[in-house]
């Protein structure tokens, strides 16, 4: 099984493993199309949202329920944000916003899987697993990328 995770120190991530899964071991990110996903995306490169689908993933893992909310979480673009109700619509359980926030709490793939760019109603910060914080600074590096883009873009259409 692979997990994406991520602490403040290398010391602390090693913690962390060795209490929720001896054993693990770190793997060169280049030697798989999920650590190539997330270098990418490291880089600030759009990926587009369909990227995912050619991740070997261990959909698995999930029940019914959550395996829908991952796969439909998996088609949010880039630097968008959805809310937990329009996710919960998508799935066609519109009254099961809680329901979804269960399912992205059980997420092992953040960034890939982009629980964080899920926003309580009216784009409020709630909900993920590594804080609000590091919420906020995955969805700003995503503008941020997004603007650079744009910005060169209009650099190269005005010469």
């Amino acid at each position: 099984m692979q997990s994406v995770e991520w602490e403040r120190s290398r010391e602390e991530l090693e913690a962390v493993l060795a209490g929720t899964l001896p054993g693990a071991k770190e793997i060169d990110p280049a030697e798989c199309s999920a650590g190539r996903f997330l270098l990418a995306y490291s880089d600030g490169r759009q990926i587009p949202a369909g990227a995912v689908a050619a991740i070997p993933l261990d959909w698995a893992l999930a029940s019914g329920f959550q395996r829908m909310v991952w796969k439909e979480l998996a088609k949010v673009p880039f630097g968008e944000t959805i809310t937990y109700g329009e996710l919960a619509a998508r799935c066609g359980r519109g009254e099961a916003a809680r329901a979804v926030g269960a399912a992205l709490a059980r997420n092992p793939w953040p960034v890939i899987v982009p629980c964080h760019r899920v926003v309580g109603a009216g784009g409020r910060m709630v909900g993920f697993g590594k804080g609000i914080a590091a919420k906020r600074t995955l969805l700003a590096f995503e503008k941020r990328c997004l603007d650079e883009a744009a910005g060169c873009i209009k650099k190269r259409q005005n010469g």
